[in-house]
């Protein structure tokens, strides 16, 4: 059997263990795109680890690491399942495969302090301020703001409650929109927000349609202007991007950003305003730190350089210091076989700082020299002599 027919009949079979939208993006278009034009007239048996770390060079000239990693993890599934089969006889997607990419890897871009204040202000007079500006608090992602409901938001507690996601998928030849809930059990959570935004939110989840001669509350709050649910593609192109636009040209110094980038902006100022990891983690819906210190903290070299003035600089280790009132009579430093001795009574023999400064570096080779000094043949020999 030939890879290409056995991956069509074996790729479905996956299907009902992941969300939709993973399927689809991580396997079918892996698959169909460029797996199987590639090996497809290769039975499995054939394939050599030579063959993937060819197929892999010539992808990393147009491709972005991330994408050719879907390509070999789609790849090293087929060929378990061929193993299992007995198709194959081993994988050979194996770790000795090297991606690299010409592609540069995409720099996520984030606001400061300053920039999110003027985004802010100039959002909310808006008639989409309710969707820019519950991005902007909350961090949730388009999928999920998409998917709030009306049951979904509490005035009375000052919360949304996150239960699913709106996605598009392609049926048949069409792209259908799919209540797909979230991405996993961790994006299930609940998000305290502001006065301000309930109030917003709450002028948005009151408008009403006329269908068929009856008043229709839409069941989505951040519905399309007909009243029905937004497909992400649509909503990024009828509000999102509008928006982005107008700010740049009213501010300049304001960058566009994407949907997951104000995200990331979110999460910034989140840490450098002090909010704890775990607490930032809770609200992105992240499954530990791991994620989130990773990929979503982006601080500025000023917010840096801000941070670190707001703390007193680290004092010298003690160990590293030599005072002239120091409590044992001698402190004795070996560096690279040279000795600096101070003793009280000689105090003066050092300048007339009152503090000597010796380098980590210095400090730790010498004690590192000194302890591998001790098991030398010859070292040992001079302690037995001087013992007896």
């Amino acid at each position: 059997m030939k890879f290409g027919e056995w991956s069509d009949y074996c790729l479905p079979l996956v299907k009902s263990r992941m969300k939709a939208n993973t399927y689809h993006n991580n396997y079918e278009i892996p698959l169909y795109l460029h797996l199987q034009p590639y090996f497809g007239e290769w039975e499995p048996r054939e394939i050599k680890t030579s063959m993937v770390q060819q197929f892999v060079d010539i992808k990393g000239e147009r491709y972005a690491k991330e994408t050719i990693k879907k390509m070999t993890g789609c790849m090293s599934l087929l060929m378990d399942f061929a193993i299992d089969e007995g198709l194959a006889d081993r994988n050979p997607v194996t770790r000795r495969i090297y991606i690299q990419s010409a592609v540069p890897p995409q720099v996520k871009r984030v606001w400061t302090q300053e920039q999110y204040d003027k985004a802010w202000a100039f959002a909310r007079y808006r008639l989409d301020a309710a969707h820019i500006l519950t991005l902007m608090e909350t961090g949730i992602t388009r999928s999920e703001l998409l998917g709030i409901t009306q049951d979904d938001f509490d005035p009375a507690e000052k919360k949304l409650i996150l239960r699913n996601g709106l996605v598009e998928m392609p049926l048949d030849g069409k792209w259908v929109l799919e209540h797909n809930g979230l991405k996993n059990e961790h994006r299930a959570r609940e998000i305290p927000i502001s006065d301000e935004l309930v109030s917003v939110i709450l002028f948005q989840s009151q408008r009403v349609f006329l269908r068929g001669g009856k008043i229709v509350r839409p069941d989505y709050i951040f519905h399309s202007p007909t009243g029905l649910p937004f497909s992400p593609h649509n909503w990024s192109h009828r509000v999102y991007d509008p928006f982005m636009r107008a700010l740049h040209e009213a501010h300049p110094d304001v960058p566009i950003l994407s949907p997951h980038e104000l995200r990331h902006t979110r999460a910034t100022l989140w840490s450098f305003h002090k909010v704890d990891h775990m607490t930032i983690a809770h609200l992105l819906g992240h499954r530990d730190l791991r994620m989130q210190k990773q990929v979503y903290l982006h601080p500025s070299a000023k917010d840096l350089r801000e941070k670190l003035e707001e703390n007193e600089p680290f004092p010298l280790p003690q160990s590293y210091i030599i005072h002239k009132d120091s409590s044992p009579k001698w402190a004795v430093f070996y560096i690279l076989g040279c000795k600096v001795a101070q003793q009280n009574a000689v105090a003066g023999s050092i300048p007339d700082a009152e503090v000597f400064y010796l380098p980590p570096v210095w400090v730790a080779s010498t004690s590192l020299f000194w302890r591998r000094a001790r098991r030398w043949p010859s070292f040992q020999r001079k302690r037995k002599i001087k013992r007896r």
